[in-house]
Order: C-alpha cells, then sequence, then structure tokens
C-alpha cells in the first residue's frame, strides 16, 4: 500500500531544496559576490603604489590576478580613472582558466615634479587604485639681492622659513657695477678680485642620510680672463682659474650624507686680480628626492 503523505514529505523536501540551492548560488556563478558574472578571483593587491619618483618620466608595476573557482573568469580589465595610466600587457576581454594566473602590467607616466596621479583599474566589477607622487631632488636657487640680502626659491620646505643659513661674512663688494657689464640685469654679487683673501659667501643647509653628492650651477660674470671661482665644500677649497665672459659655471661633488655647507666666491690671492660677478647660484643636493610631505609646491 503506497504511503502518500511519506511521498508528499519526499516531493516538499526535494522543492525546497532545489529552490535553497538556485537561491544562494556560489562564488562560480553569475550571481557569484564582485567577479563581473563570472568565475571567483584573488587579485594579488587592491592597490598599485609608485611611489616617489622623478617626474617626467615612465615606471612599469605588475599586479596579478587569479582564477580561484572551479569555473573560468570571463571579463573586461582595462583603466577605468587616470589618465597618466596605461595597460601595457595583460589587458582587454580576457579568460583565465580554473587555478591560473594572469598578470597585469601598468605603466605610470609620471607628471612635471610636485603633482600626484591617481586612477583604478577594473577587473570585472573589481578595482585596483593607482597612485604615484612625482618628485626631484631637493634644490635652492640664491638670487642676490643686495650685498647681504638674498631671496631663495626652493622646492624642499625644509629649505624655507630659515633652514638654509648664509653667511655674508667674507662677501666683499667694489661699489657700482661698471658700464660693461651686461650679462644680466638685476641685482648681483660682485667678489673683489684685488689680491683679498676669500672673498665669498656660505650657504649650510640640512640634509638625509641618503645624500650623495651636491651639484653647484652658478651664473656668473668675471672681469677679464684671469678670475677664479672659488667652490668651499664643508671647508674643502676647489678652485677653478682662467674662466672669462659669461657663462653658467657647474660643479659636482660627492658628499656624505647629512647637512652641508657650500661656500662661492673667490680666492686671488695676488693672482691676476679680476672680480667675479654672480647672478644667482643653485645648489642641487643628490641622493634623495623630496618627499611629498615636504615638496614645496
Amino acid at each position: 500500500m503506497i504511503d502518500f503523505e511519506s511521498l508528499r514529505r519526499i516531493c516538499v523536501t526535494t522543492l525546497f531544496l532545489s529552490i535553497l540551492v538556485v537561491g544562494c548560488g556560489s562564488d562560480d556563478d553569475p550571481a557569484g559576490p564582485g567577479n563581473g558574472g563570472t568565475g571567483a578571483i584573488e587579485i594579488s593587491t587592491e592597490r598599485v603604489d609608485f611611489g616617489t619618483r622623478f617626474g617626467g618620466a615612465s615606471y612599469t608595476s605588475t599586479f596579478e590576478v587569479e582564477a580561484t573557482g572551479s569555473n573560468a573568469f570571463e571579463g573586461t580589465i582595462a583603466v577605468a580613472d587616470g589618465a597618466a595610466f596605461a595597460i601595457t600587457d595583460g589587458g582587454g576581454e580576457v579568460r583565465i582558466e580554473p587555478g591560473a594566473t594572469h598578470e597585469v602590467d601598468v605603466r605610470w607616466n609620471a607628471p612635471s615634479a610636485g603633482n600626484v596621479s591617481t586612477g583604478a583599474i577594473s577587473v570585472g566589477s573589481r578595482s585596483v587604485e593607482l597612485r604615484g607622487f612625482a618628485s626631484a631632488f631637493p634644490y635652492f636657487v640664491v638670487t642676490p639681492t643686495g650685498l647681504s640680502e638674498v631671496d631663495i626659491r626652493t622646492n624642499d620646505r625644509r629649505f624655507d622659513d630659515g633652514g638654509i643659513g648664509v653667511d655674508y661674512g667674507t662677501g666683499r663688494t667694489n661699489g657700482a657695477s661698471p658700464s660693461w657689464l651686461s650679462c644680466r640685469s638685476g641685482g648681483k654679487w660682485t667678489f673683489n678680485g684685488q689680491g683679498v683673501a676669500e672673498s665669498k659667501v656660505a650657504f649650510t643647509f640640512p640634509g638625509t642620510s641618503s645624500v650623495e653628492g651636491v651639484e653647484v650651477k652658478v651664473s656668473m660674470e668675471v672681469e677679464g680672463d684671469c678670475t677664479q671661482v672659488l667652490i668651499e665644500v664643508d671647508g674643502d677649497e676647489n678652485a677653478y682659474e682662467d674662466l672669462e665672459g659669461c657663462s653658467e659655471f657647474t660643479r659636482t661633488y660627492q658628499v656624505g650624507g647629512g647637512g652641508h655647507t657650500i661656500g662661492i666666491g673667490t680666492d686671488q690671492q695676488g693672482l691676476c686680480g679680476d672680480d667675479l660677478y654672480v647672478d644667482w647660484i643653485r645648489i642641487t643636493v643628490t641622493g634623495a628626492l623630496v618627499t611629498e610631505a615636504n615638496y614645496n609646491r
């Protein structure tokens, strides 16, 4: 004899379980969470941060997408935001078989120094953030506005508000500029070359442990054809002679970490005795880029 009550209970239970399976779905079907209607995936990072790099150059970074479910991942990988970023490999419509890993190469075209780039890459319905800060080596430009006065322009906040010490104690002047001085207009320093001992101005500035060198660039004019430029690096004298005419004089010196003192002027000591005229001085500290927090925009 058929037990209709038991048969009814079996049918109801089977129907309930069928509804439960269809309603819940899984990570591998189109209802799976955050996969753009495909198989489950894991992304190696939620954010690609290029860090602090030189502005005006291009850099590449890579992240991975792994298909972790029993079904393949099918979807689009593309830059969703950020004009400075591009996918150089691994983008477009992709299919990643179960257990396989797919690499995505991202290029950042860094803007000019002092600017931040942000963006995002879409991986199916998920997203990877993009970021990078364009920077430069710390520098400061000193423009004379008087014998004991300067204007200082810098890209590093550590050099602002008295971060650079200036010693005018050995600066000399011989009065008004002669009529033939036409190299540059505006204020100039005139370093007396008439056999005096060390006519110079010195700059002291902070540094970090990663400092490797100092580049000194001077825009100048010399009075005759036998003028000496003196660059003093932490007390070590470097003399360059027989300069003439209008020029931009550049020298680079290796130094250790920490702060430094750079003196600039002339030390004729009875040589030809021609004067040195300086329009501006640029000192660049190599070895470590200006941090985002310290960048003086």
